[in-house]
């Protein structure tokens, strides 16, 4: 590097001054003082300042009105004189002198808001020479010792409606103790509240101006719409607090809401309804006001029919005073119109917009005038229909009509009929609805008493209905209408036997065609027939013959017939003694009306004499007849009555025969035994049970079975085994000893269950406890694992129980009542891996109430990979290498341990997320390491540089790579995977592989008149790629040599050469001698080049070698 320095001829001069201030010890006043000189009797309101020597002065700060006389201070002044020589009118202060010392009292009130007493000077003499004076100066502090008061500016008029806002309203509050920059006591700055109760949610009181320190300006502000007809003035008092609420001023406050137009007139006196009579004219007023009653605006009017065609009658205008409507009616005919009730609506508005407006409902209603009848509408008015049958009479309009109004046109409605021409008022048969009526009505007429209209009554076969209307405001106006009714004749009447029972007596022997009884019945019906038929079972061994009575007289159609017997032995005394004949009559007489046919019953009792011819039976009790096995001899065979309770099973024989002789006997040839529904030998049941009768009642014997008392009940031969047989069919024999005629014997068939005693214990059946049985680790509850297959042979119930034979196998499978194995795992899962186990262990139990047999069964657990490879430790955010590591350096090491039992499923793959970064296949891959030497397979994932990488320049390329390392079970194998993720972010240290390149400087220049410090090149700085942030990157810089370089002055060559010998031989010395040239560090990179002399006399080129070195771990 080289420049050339011109010559020139100039200086530059600094001149640098120090200044130093001494300060004197301090003295007291003149005389002899003790210490302290001064002392403050009223702390906290009289401070007493340093006494001044140059000043000869005390400065003294006191409250303004402290109660007078005060003494303020207490002077240790140790002389016989001390005088006040000059001293403010206002003060009135003295010396006193008493026990030996001296005391400074004011005599006057004093008070800071009287401008003259805030600084009071006073002069004191020592030993009455002038000579030995100084000043005290005594500063009054304000205090809030004022009332604040407050003014209204003028009258406040707010307009209503407006939202939050600051109003033109403005108030000054005044205080004599001043506000800022007036101090209170020396610290505070007086400070305004306001409290307004009553309007404190509509108003608030903000800051305004400060018009000067004693007064303030405030403005009120609208919290909240006002409403000028909610309230149009507001009288409210505003309480004013100074600082801390010392004093307090209350003002009455007025606003006046000023009105806005907003709102619509109002009616004050409104039109509403009115009657009046029909055809007449009428008039009345209507008067409105404006709504904003402060604006009072003119009022006109408008009125609207609510319809169009009623129009005509109505008119609305203003009156001579223009303030008030007058509405006008004009003369309405109500019987033409047909309408008594006229609605129309009337408006006000403001004249000058009608946009502002309300409107009021209004009716006239119209009063009648009596000038019509009631008139009839009836269509037909002849009807003919059924007799006795309740309906409404079929017209096809029944309308009565007055079209007067009001009371005038009701009427009243009632029935007549005329019968043989005689007018019958009184009637029940018919009934009208409604029974009044309005104007124009629709009537219905009932038939509301069926049975008075008779077709079997000649009279009542044709009549006349009147019907008459009478209006109720005057009787006189009457009309009526004639219906003719005509009755039609139909089957309304029921047939009647003439006895409710027929009674006969008779031997069961009777023979043939005997006449039992004869049977009357009547039917009022004209054209009618009865027809007669027996309803009984027994009907086809009787028969029914009519009678001709058409010789006789009879006052209503009669019906008779003769009931007889159709062949011989119809009736047997042993089956029933009294037989009973259902008997129905039914007419036939069926008209267009499809009225169905009546039918009456009667009854024919037939008592029967006995003849005795029957043999004897046996009746079996309803149940199951039931005895338990091995019960004691005379133990009788028991019945089911009812769930839970039982009685002893009887067999009873009958015969009704008077002379019968009874005897029961069991039949051990045609009786039998089964088991499981197979035939057993007979030597094993027979004889043992007998029949133990009761032969009081020849008629009726009873026997009850019982356990045979004379056989060996403790073989198997002898007694009643379950095991053995477990149903008896017994064939029991009644014979009658005193039959005649035969058969004299009865047979019947006793089914007797056996019923079982625990007596044996429940077996496992076959190999049942030694079948494999398999189950999934997690299965799901209510998986099927197997069955435990056992008996009992008494049939009792088995209860399956199982027990773990390891209590942490708890919960893990259940047993059903079948002998089912399940999977419970209602609290836990079935878990093969923590610890490893290979099978779980059970004890099952057998219970059947009494004996109780136990087994043991193991069922094996199959694996599943449902374990989640972990981290052993925690990945760290951030790993740190070299850059250019070579292949195969270890980056970081991730432990993962996979719990499941089975090396399948606990075997994990690594491997980096190339698909997401895949800039990373080119430098890293991950290696799995196995450690076997535990009870657990550790494995590990290396994740380092990979063989044949790429070069890892930070400089030139990353620094730092997001590496995602992916692990998952099973890898080998089918199904289930575990993923396992780990993420890190490898950063590339700095190595010191790069050096500093120097700048290129060309042409630079400097005047011969450049004086030492002068700067050549401001930043020089070379540059290094390695990590700025480690020292490989910083710079030391250095000059190794400045030569000259052509042009220079003689003596500039000769000094550098005597220089460079000198250094030559002091080397090992310091050099006070300054360079030509030097540098001076600005930072870690960067340098300044600067002269190191004058350069006067050095004009001419010169080369400067620099030599830059980074600081890294080569750099020496």
């Amino acid at each position: 590097m080289e420049w050339k320095i011109g010559k020139v001829t100039s200086s530059l001069f600094l001149l640098l001054t120090a200044f130093l201030s001494l300060s004197a010890a301090q003295e007291s006043p003149p005389g002899e003082w003790g210490e302290p000189y001064f002392v403050s009797l009223v702390p906290g309101k009289v401070n007493i300042g340093q006494y001044s020597t140059s000043l000869r002065e005390l400065d003294i700060s006191m409250w303004e009105e402290i109660p007078s006389p005060v003494p303020i201070m207490q002077i240790n002044y140790k002389g016989g004189d001390l005088q006040i020589r000059v001293q403010p009118d206002h003060i009135g202060a003295q010396l006193v002198h008493e026990d030996g010392h001296w005391y400074f009292i004011v005599n006057n009130r004093m008070d800071f808001e009287q401008a003259g007493q805030r600084l009071s000077v006073l002069t004191l003499v020592v030993e009455s020479d002038v000579r030995n004076s100084f000043t005290v100066a005594i500063n009054l502090i304000n205090i809030l010792d004022n009332t604040p008061s407050m003014y209204s500016e003028g009258l406040c008029r707010i307009p209503e409606h407006e939202e939050t806002f600051l109003s033109s309203c403005t108030y000054t509050v005044h205080h004599d103790d001043g506000f800022v920059p007036n101090e209170i006591e020396g610290m505070h700055t007086n400070r305004i509240d306001f409290n307004m109760p009553d309007v404190e949610d509509t108003f608030e009181m903000v800051p305004a101006d400060v018009i000067d320190t004693f007064n303030k300006q405030y403005k009120l502000s609208v919290l909240r719409a006002l409403d000028y007809a909610q309230q149009a003035v507001y009288n409210f008092q505003v309480t004013v607090y100074d600082l801390n609420q010392t004093h307090t001023f209350t003002l009455n406050v007025v606003v006046q809401v000023e009105n806005v137009e907003s709102r619509v007139p109002i009616f004050t006196r409104p039109f509403t309804t009115q009657r009046i009579l029909e055809k007449t004219p009428f008039s009345a007023t209507v008067t409105a006001i404006d709504g904003d009653t402060g604006i009072n605006a003119d009022i006109c009017y408008s009125l609207e029919t609510d319809v169009a065609a009623y129009a005509k009658y109505f008119s609305i205008q203003l009156d001579e005073s223009r303030k008030n409507g007058i509405l006008k009616v004009q003369e309405i005919d109500r019987d033409t119109e047909k309408n008594e009730f006229y609605q129309f609506k009337i408006m006000a508005y403001k004249c000058h917009n009608e946009l502002y407006n309300i409107t009021s409902e209004a009716a006239i209603i119209l009063e009648d005038k009596n000038d019509h009848v009631p008139t009839f509408d009836v269509e037909p008015s002849a009807l003919s229909f059924w007799e006795n049958t309740l309906m409404e009479l079929p017209f096809e309009r029944f309308n009565i009509e007055d079209i007067d109004l009001g009371l005038h046109a009701t009427y009243n409605v009632h029935l007549q009929e005329r019968v043989s021409g005689q007018i019958v008022s009184e009637i029940k048969s018919f009934s009208i609805i409604p029974n009044n009526g309005y104007q124009q009505g629709t009537f219905t007429i009932t038939i509301t008493n069926a049975a008075q209209l008779d077709y079997e009554l000649p009279e009542q076969r044709q009549f006349d209905l009147i019907i008459t209307a009478t209006e109720v405001a005057d009787p006189s106006h009457t009309s009526d209408q004639v219906v003719d009714i005509e009755l039609r004749n139909w089957n309304d009447e029921v047939p009647i036997f003439d006895k409710d029972i027929y009674e006969v007596a008779i031997d069961e022997t009777v023979g043939s065609s005997y006449d039992l009884v004869t049977v009357t019945i009547t039917d009022r019906d004209v054209d009618d027939a009865v027809e007669l038929r027996i309803l009984s079972r027994n009907g086809e061994y009787l028969t029914i013959t009519p009678v001709d009575t058409s010789e006789q007289n009879f006052p209503v159609p009669t019906f008779v017939f003769k009931i007889s017997t159709a062949k011989d032995e119809i009736f047997d005394y042993d089956v029933a003694k009294e037989v009973i004949v259902q008997l129905e009559a039914k007419d036939t007489l069926q008209t267009a009306k499809q009225e169905p046919i009546h039918q009456v019953f009667s009854q024919v009792v037939i008592k029967v004499r006995d003849i005795n011819n029957k043999p004897p039976s046996i009746t079996v009790p309803r149940g199951r007849m039931h005895i338990e096995e091995n019960s004691e001899p005379g133990t009788t065979v028991k019945i089911e009555v009812t769930e839970g309770s039982e009685e002893d099973a009887i067999l009873i024989g009958t015969d009704p025969d008077t002379t019968a002789q009874l005897k029961f006997s069991i039949d051990w040839q045609s009786s039998y035994a089964v088991k499981t529904g197979a035939p057993v030998d007979p030597e094993v049941f027979e004889d043992c049970l007998i029949i133990d009768v009761d032969s009081t009642d020849h008629n009726r014997v009873t026997g009850r079975i019982r356990v045979n008392p004379e056989l060996n009940q403790s073989t198997i031969n002898e007694r009643l085994d379950y095991e053995a047989y477990e149903t008896l069919f017994l064939t029991v024999r009644l014979v009658d000893e005193k039959q005649v005629i035969p058969p004299g014997d009865t047979e019947a068939i006793i089914v007797i269950q056996i019923g079982n005693v625990n007596d044996n214990e429940p077996e496992f059946v076959g190999n049942t406890l030694d079948v494999e049985r398999v189950v999934l680790e997690e299965a799901d509850r209510g998986t099927i694992v197997g069955t435990i297959a056992a008996i009992d042979r008494d049939g009792d119930p088995i209860t399956y129980s199982i027990t773990p034979k390891n209590p942490d196998h708890e919960g893990w499978i259940a047993i059903a009542s079948t002998g089912m194995l399940t999977v419970d795992a209602s609290e836990k899962p079935i878990d093969c891996d923590v610890p490893i186990i290979h099978e779980i262990p059970l004890e099952v139990t057998l219970f059947d109430g009494l004996y109780t047999t136990k087994g043991s069964i193991a069922i094996k657990i199959t694996d599943t990979n449902n374990k989640v490879p972990s981290l052993s430790s925690t990945v760290p955010p951030d790993v740190e290498i070299f850059e250019k590591s070579p292949s195969e350096t270890e980056v970081l090491q991730l432990n993962v341990q996979d719990l499941d039992r089975e090396a399948q499923f606990h075997t994990v793959a690594f491997e980096i997320d190339y698909k997401t970064f895949p800039e990373l296949q080119k430098f890293f891959d991950v290696e799995r390491l196995v450690d076997n030497s535990g009870e657990r397979l550790n494995q590990t994932g290396l994740v380092r540089v990979k063989p044949n990488n790429d070069v890892l320049d930070r400089d030139l390329g990353t620094a730092r790579f997001t590496i995602n390392v992916k692990g998952y079970d099973n890898p080998n194998g089918f199904g289930r995977q575990n993923p396992i993720e780990a993420s890190f972010t490898l950063i590339l240290l700095d190595v010191n592989d790069h050096e500093p390149s120097m700048p290129v400087l060309a042409g630079l220049q400097l005047s011969e008149d450049a004086t030492k410090g002068a700067v050549l090149v401001d930043r020089f700085e070379a540059t290094d790629l390695d990590d700025r942030s480690t020292p490989n990157a910083k710079i030391n810089y250095r000059i190794v040599d400045i030569k000259a370089a052509g042009d220079n002055s003689p003596e500039a060559v000769d000094a550098m050469n005597h220089r460079q010998q000198l250094e030559q031989e002091q080397q090992d010395q310091d050099d006070s001698t300054d360079d030509l040239f030097t540098l001076s560090r600005l930072d870690d990179y960067t340098t300044r080049l600067t002269v190191g002399q004058d350069l006067k006399t050095f004009y001419g080129r010169w080369t400067i070698q620099i030599e830059a070195c980074d600081r890294g771990d080569e750099y020496d």
